[in-house]
């Protein structure tokens, strides 16, 4: 069933509204002001909402803007009432974000009749939006893959036919053909990774509906990975760890990503014979994942431009990637309510906390 926030002030009206609504068969929630109808947005997200103009505490244009603000509601479909039916008006309204704009007085047809088609728009959006998503996600990995999949495929052969030869030209070769190969694979990954988290934050509540797990993530899924991230920087005895089993809302998958990108940041950005410390437990209020290394540490304002295809002081330090690794860690993070920290000292440490709610 769709839900419909119907937000106006006068009692009498908003419950006529509300009866004309669920008549059609359609949920409604209802709010007498602005402020009520965002509280109620942020904590129901309906399919479409309909709004007065002129309103007590916060008005029907603050609203719309406030929504289209916040990327979790900025795609909520949007209907004005109003006896406010000047050409400047509608302007108004049409440029703050609104779909449709039905003045005051009007017959349940016309109200229905616009419902009904902002919401087929709006499903219409979101049945593209998923056609765009399986084509970037289905199409190009094949198409990324499958060349790669020869390269690594017969360079690990070449690898294994010189293994006895490890001093000769051609195992050299084949070494550096085999590392580069797998270096691509996993920028592939990464970039369709961030990709498919881009789309769905388009629409995270469609995303977080469809996928209601819970997932019990054990304590050796998440220290073979960083064992593994430390056996290749050779740095095995800089590793300290404590590490628990958890639950979370969250697929493993994707917890695995988050661990990958922030403990293989640590070991990259800090000096072999430093400690790289990491900790993961559960406690009254969530779970928390910490990573600490004594490494080059990171300026406070480069915190706040953390995204992808940016990468700091790459004219000073030598670094692979394109920046897609935090940036991917930081979209999991934010899709599911979870908190990013950095606490750092330039050239001295880097701290960095993830938590997430129960």
């Amino acid at each position: 069933m769709e839900k419909i926030l119907v937000i106006e002030d006068e009692k009498l009206i908003r419950e006529g509204i509300a009866e004309i609504l669920e008549l059609e068969g359609f949920e409604v929630l209802q709010a007498s002001n602005g402020k009520e109808g965002l509280e109620m947005t942020r904590t129901h997200f309906p399919d479409l909402i309909v709004c007065d103009v002129k309103m007590p505490v916060i008005d029907g244009h603050l609203t719309l803007q406030a929504l289209r603000k916040d990327p979790e509601t900025a795609k909520i479909p949007f209907i004005f009432l109003s006896a406010l039916v000047s050409n400047n008006d509608i302007r108004t309204g049409m440029n703050l974000g609104a779909d449709d704009y039905i003045p005051k007085p009007f017959e349940p047809n016309e109200l229905i009749r616009a419902v009904k088609t902002r919401l087929f728009r709006s499903k219409e959006l979101k049945d593209r939006m998923e056609g765009l998503k399986e084509s970037i996600l289905l199409s190009l990995p094949h198409e990324f893959r499958t060349p790669l999949v020869g390269i690594i495929g017969y360079s690990q052969i070449l690898l294994d036919k010189f293994s006895d030869e490890k001093s000769s030209e051609f195992y050299e070769f084949a070494r550096e053909i085999h590392t580069s190969g797998l270096r691509l694979n996993k920028l592939i990954q990464q970039y369709i990774t961030y990709t498919n988290l881009v789309i769905i934050s388009s629409d995270p509540k469609s995303f977080l509906e469809k996928n209601k797990i819970l997932s019990t993530i054990p304590a050796d899924y998440v220290e073979n990975i960083v064992l593994k991230i430390a056996e290749r920087y050779n740095r095995r005895k800089d590793l300290q760890y404590e590490i628990e089993n958890i639950v979370l809302n969250i697929t493993p998958n994707y917890v695995g990503i988050i661990i990958e990108e922030l403990v293989d940041n640590a070991f990259k950005f800090s000096s072999q014979g430093t400690p790289v410390i990491v900790s993961l437990k559960a406690n009254a209020d969530g779970v928390r994942f910490v990573v600490k290394d004594n490494g080059r540490g990171i300026k406070e304002e480069q915190v706040s431009n953390i995204s992808a295809f940016i990468q700091f002081e790459r004219n000073q330090f030598e670094q692979q990637g394109m920046g897609l690794g935090i940036a991917t860690s930081k979209k999991i993070i934010e899709l599911f309510s979870g908190k990013l920290e950095y606490k750092s000292e330039y050239t001295k440490f880097t701290e960095v906390t993830v938590e997430f709610p129960v």
